[in-house]
């Protein structure tokens, strides 16, 4: 991701795994949000819908369907809301928030979206315009290996003190 984002000359980057795919407005859904956001918002995201080995579309989840809009970092540090597929951010994020972390095996994208959302606005739209590919061999079906990155990914911002030390009942949950 590193050398596609450093070779970016568009003011925009967008992110979709080889498996995945968009629906056809996608991009232009993501860009009018930008026009009617401002400067101030770095990121844009969809909601995405899950569809098996066969093509067919998976039921989606219930939960944090009434997240959506502004978001911020603590929104998103305790669970993610978007895929990596489905989100657009601008190009200069990266210079202010620098880049993946690449010792994360798993859960750099979430890393990635805390630190812009305590910089910049990150918008989420309840449309699911994004198509995530789910298989067996998904990198988030290695439980050890995704609570391991998490756990580090909290601790780190933690450390970085995006949500005060002092909001408990936050750190609690």
């Amino acid at each position: 991701m590193l050398t596609g984002i450093q070779a970016a000359t568009c003011a925009f980057v967008a992110f979709l795994d080889a498996d995945d795919r968009w629906a056809p407005e996608f991009l232009t859904t993501v860009m009018a949000a930008f026009a009617g956001a401002g400067e101030g918002c770095g990121l844009v995201a969809t909601r995405a819908q899950a569809f098996g080995p066969d093509g067919a579309l998976q039921p989606r989840p219930c939960r944090d369907r009434a997240v959506r809009g502004t978001l911020r970092s603590r929104d998103i540090i305790l669970r993610t809301r978007f895929s990596p597929s489905a989100v657009v951010t601008r190009r200069r994020v990266f210079e202010d928030c620098g880049f993946f972390d690449e010792t994360l095996t798993s859960s750099e994208d979430r890393d990635m979206w805390i630190r812009i959302g305590s910089r910049f606005e990150m918008v989420l739209l309840p449309e699911a315009l994004a198509f995530i590919r789910n298989h067996p061999s998904s990198m988030s079906k290695n439980a050890d290996r995704m609570k391991l990155n998490t756990r580090r990914v909290i601790r780190k911002a933690r450390s970085q003190r995006v949500v005060s030390p002092w909001a408990m009942g936050f750190w609690l949950k």
